[in-house]
């Protein structure tokens, strides 16, 4: 199974770190991949989909970009892969994403 999440989940965001750890507790093998880009990609890809950033009302992208990474540090730090996705194509991250998740290969 697999489960995605974001910032936009709101006040259940922070129960991501409980959920992780009752997992765990349970003897269960969950693996957290973090996705992550460069700055300059991520606005790009907003401005392309004309979506504003769920953080920032009004403001520059790229606020709402940093504000995001402060807020996500600690997944991250708990990630048990990180991905950079900034030169990937989707069917190059979807790959990834299989093997991984699939073959249980490391990156």
């Amino acid at each position: 199974m697999a489960v995605g999440i974001d910032i936009r989940g709101g006040g259940h965001f922070e129960e991501v770190y409980g959920v992780l750890n009752d997992l765990k507790e349970h003897g269960l093998d969950a693996k957290t991949v973090f996705l992550e880009s460069s700055d300059e990609v991520l606005v790009k890809r907003f401005k392309e989909t004309r979506r504003k950033h769920p953080l920032v009302e009004g403001g520059r992208i790229v606020d709402g970009i940093i504000k995001e990474r402060e807020m996500l540090e600690g997944l991250k730090e708990r990630a048990d892969y990180i991905m950079d996705t900034t030169n990937l194509l989707t069917r190059e991250l979807k790959q990834a994403l299989l093997d991984i998740v699939v073959e249980g290969k490391d990156l």
